[in-house]
């Protein structure tokens, strides 16, 4: 039970350094860097608290993966348009 603790607390703490990340950070890749750190904090309180009796749900673990993916690939989404804008930005100097 001491361990779920701790990886609980864990992830509330890389929620937190994230979401800090985020308000600090100017540059917009910075940002969504330190999205994808909250993100994984998320996902590590789903899995710490989807442990009961020496096994993991099974449900939250497919949520959890599912999340990966789609937060990967929204992060790739997002380092493409902040490239475009920043060569149409680029254009108009």
């Amino acid at each position: 039970m001491i361990m779920n603790e701790v990886f609980t607390y864990t992830a509330v703490l890389i929620f937190f350094l994230g979401l800090i990340g985020i308000n600090l950070n100017k540059e917009w890749y910075r940002k969504v860097i330190s999205l994808n750190i909250s993100v994984s904090g998320t996902f590590l309180i789903v899995v710490s608290k989807s442990f009961h009796n020496g096994v993991h749900d099974p449900v939250a673990v497919a949520m959890v993966l599912t999340g990966v993916v789609i937060s990967t690939t929204f992060s790739i989404m997002g380092f493409i348009i902040i490239k475009t804008i920043n060569k149409i930005e680029r254009k108009d100097e």
